[in-house]
């Protein structure tokens, strides 16, 4: 039976464990699922026993390296060459295969959101789920949006993740994480020639610069000329043009210290949305723009030709990321010390056509400066062989700056230009402890504190240039000039109990607390007067007490893994917002709760063969929360709407669907002596969920399956592939975002979807040295 003492490594076990990820996880050639469960290494057959078997998955979901079957946690993992070898571009298309765990993306936002939890839309939200790549805190929606470059593997961890983590991580946590140099000579180059004009080629080349230096460069170039008709602008959207780099110096001038510097840039142009308007007239008036309830691969809109404030032209969407990451890190006679210093800048310039229409009624530029220093010192020890230890104290300072001009071209009391300056500035310091003590061979008690405290302060302003619409209000808006400031203290915990049992199988049973900060709105348009804030401007923070069971089996004498776990969250104070038809609303629901089951089993059914099913199922409710009234409510469809309001007690959230699936078979087979054949069919599934607050199953998604396959020939050495990928081979038409319409009070039942891709086919081609 196995003793888990040794959960601090020491040197040569730490950087074994960490190189596995890359070369035992899944060998080069292995194409998981499609990213269903990519982690998985292909089967192999030990040499007595003709029994395919799983290798080991290595994570760093607790902050050091251990084996999947080792974590106590909901952890689902994929490798860098399988994210590659699938073409998935960024985390939003990645999340397709995440069961429970959707991106949902506008014209100007970007969120994620788990088992029904995730932040709005608002400039003043950070995520309620945390991204993380290379340790260095991403907590705004924007910075979901850089592109996968180099990356080693993504760890999906679900429910509040507070104690090692942070704040924001009420709902979950990603863990990017992207290859460190290498001490041989070792490069990659990769193209990718796809429909809608899909054209992406990376370059790798990493090795050692003296004995004790190693570099790696990494370089992408991706142009896509988008899959949605323009009908206004007569050519396809979303169009986009995007490069970027990384390079990562690692300095090990002794076997137990080394120093890491990264530098890392995105800059992406994009063209144009997939927006379109989608307008119900079964009851009402007939069509005016988009089709009758349903949605295609054609919109209107998006062209300007006579605005004043705001450059004329198409829509667009240009970003321009640059982080820097230090890390040290020395490993004593039992104990190891790590620093981490971090700095990420954004910049962000969007104009959308707010009306989505091809007339010019209402445009909206936003133009967002973001930047953050951050500093985590974090120690790692066993104490008398028996009780293991991780301490740390973390620090960032952000400062966000956003300038949104709104202008309204034409109306009865004339044009309107709205400027809508804000700031706010956000200071963070926690200190955290994570501590397991071995009662036994086989079983362990952790316990984790985390302290933390959270300053924001923020100021925002409007002003309008009609004077008429200075006395009404613009969309429920008024000139204003209000600053504030608050200061959030919280202590987050961790309790956890493990046993292990048969061969090298553990159950375990948790409770934790989690705990996201509060906040001001300054989204833009406020109903704040003067120097006076409006009783909105201000949400209080968010917590979320989460209980777990599971299991992490392995099974058929190594051949096959089931991992299991049973949640139970409680959310305090959720908050939200809700898109009136005019801006989005902000406050903080009663409360929400969400339980579920998730499942994730992987068998080896013969060498080279390889089935994986990962599945969650959730039920999602709210708790005494008066929400608007939905379309259909208004415009008298649907009974619930009482004085304004309907109440979503005990019903259903937004991005929740009951059911999620991945299922997948993977194979390899040699051809010959120098040629390999590799093969992968996927399945990901979804039932049916909302995509907006309220109910309203006009924004209901159907449920769907997706097909995504790949065929490959490579060399046995794999030095060379070319391979076959076609994602959505079902050419499903899947809403991934909507809100209600602004034009909606003159067109009821007009809603703003927002599409998936249709079907995607593209030829692959690799060369490794």
């Amino acid at each position: 039976m196995k003793s888990k003492t040794s959960t601090i490594r020491k040197s040569s076990m730490r950087h074994q464990l960490l190189s596995s990820i890359a070369t035992r996880a899944l060998p080069c050639g292995a194409m998981a699922l499609s990213v269903l469960y990519p982690t998985h290494a292909m089967a192999q057959a030990d040499e007595s026993d003709s029994t395919a078997q799983l290798n080991q998955i290595v994570v760093t979901a607790q902050k050091r390296a251990e084996s999947l079957q080792d974590v106590p946690l909901t952890v689902q993992v994929f490798s860098g060459d399988s994210i590659a070898q699938a073409g998935v571009t960024d985390i939003e298309v990645l999340s397709e295969s995440m069961p429970a765990i959707t991106i949902a993306r506008s014209a100007n936002s970007q969120r994620i959101v788990v088992r029904g939890i995730g932040s709005g839309t608002n400039s003043g939200f950070e995520q309620s789920v945390g991204t993380f790549v290379d340790g260095i805190y991403y907590g705004r929606g924007q910075q979901l949006r850089p592109k996968f470059i180099d990356v080693a593997s993504v760890e999906a961890l679900k429910g509040p993740q507070s104690t090692l983590f942070g704040t924001n991580v009420t709902a979950g946590a990603i863990n990017v994480r992207s290859n460190d140099p290498t001490s041989v000579l070792e490069g990659r180059l990769g193209l990718v020639i796809g429909e809608h004009g899909q054209r992406e080629v990376e370059a790798v080349i990493s090795g050692p610069l003296s004995d004790t230096l190693m570099g790696r460069v990494a370089l992408y170039k991706r142009n896509f000329d988008g899959f949605v008709n323009n009908a206004t602008i007569g050519d396809d959207v979303t169009r986009e043009r995007n490069w970027g780099g990384r390079a990562v110096l690692l300095f090990e001038p002794t076997n137990n210290f080394s120093i890491r510097a990264a530098y890392e840039r995105h800059d992406l142009d994009h063209v144009g949305n997939t927006a379109q308007n989608v307008i119900f007239t079964d009851n009402f008036l007939p069509q005016a723009f988009g089709d009758d309830g349903v949605f295609d691969y054609n919109n209107v809109g998006g062209n300007h030709s006579s605005l004043t404030a705001i450059p004329n032209g198409p829509i667009t969407d240009t970003n321009v990321f640059d982080t820097f990451s230090f890390r040290m890190s020395y490993e004593g006679d039992g104990f190891t010390l790590t620093s981490l210093t971090g700095y990420t800048q954004y910049d962000w310039d969007n104009i959308v056509d707010s009306d989505y229409t091809p007339v010019d009624l209402l445009v909206q530029q936003t133009a967002q400066d973001f930047e953050q220093w951050s500093q985590e010192f974090r120690l790692e020890t066993t104490i008398a062989d028996t009780l293991d230890v991780v301490a740390g104290f973390y620090y960032h300072d952000q400062n966000f700056e956003q300038l949104r001009t709104s202008e309204l071209v034409a109306s009865a009391a004339g044009p309107n230009v709205v400027l809508s300056p804000a700031e706010q500035d956000t200071e963070t310091w926690a200190v955290f402890t994570q501590s397991t003590l071995n009662l036994s061979d086989v079983a362990r008690m952790t316990v984790g504190l985390r302290y933390s405290s959270d300053k924001k302060e923020a100021s925002d302003v409007l002003t309008m240039s009609n004077p008429i619409f200075q006395a009404i209000g613009f969309f429920g808006a008024f000139e204003h000039d209000v600053t504030a400031s608050r200061t959030d203290k919280n202590l987050s915990w961790l309790l956890r109990g493990e046993y292990d049992f048969g061969d090298d199988s553990l159950l375990y049973a948790l409770a934790s607390r989690g705990y996201k900060a509060g906040g001001f709105d300054i989204n833009g348009l406020g109903g704040s007067q003067g120097t006076t804030p409006a009783s909105d401007f201000e949400f209080e923070d968010e917590r979320a007490t989460n209980f777990e069971i599971g299991a992490k089996l392995n099974l058929l004498d190594g051949a096959a893994t089931l991992n299991t776990s049973a949640f139970y969250t409680q959310y305090d104070d959720l908050q939200v917002t809700q898109f009136n038809g005019a801006s989005f609303e902000l406050g903080n629901a009663a409360g929400a709760r969400v339980q579920g089951l998730e499942v994730d089993y992987r068998h080896a059914w013969a060498d080279g063969l390889i089935f994986s099913a990962t599945a969650t199922w959730q039920d999602f409710e709210f708790k005494d929360y008066l929400a608007n009234c939905n379309q259909r409510q208004i415009n008298g469809l649907e009974a619930g709407c009482v004085n304004g309001a309907q109440d979503l007690d005990g019903k259903d959230g937004q991005f929740a669907p009951a059911l999620s699936a991945n299922v997948g078979i993977d194979y390899e087979a040699d051809l010959s002596s120098e040629l390999l054949l590799r093969t992968n069919l996927n399945m990901i599934y979804s039932s049916s969920y909302y995509t907006q607050l309220g109910l309203d199953e006009n924004v209901q998604q159907d449920s769907y399956a997706k097909i995504n396959a790949r065929i490959a020939l490579a060399s046995a050495d794999d030095s060379w592939e070319i391979a076959l990928i076609g994602r959505n081979l079902t050419d499903k038409k899947v809403s991934i975002n909507s809100f209600d319409s602004a034009i909606s009070g003159n067109f009821p039942l007009t809603y703003v979807k927002f599409i998936t891709p249709p079907r995607q086919v593209s030829l692959q081609l690799s060369y490794r040295f």
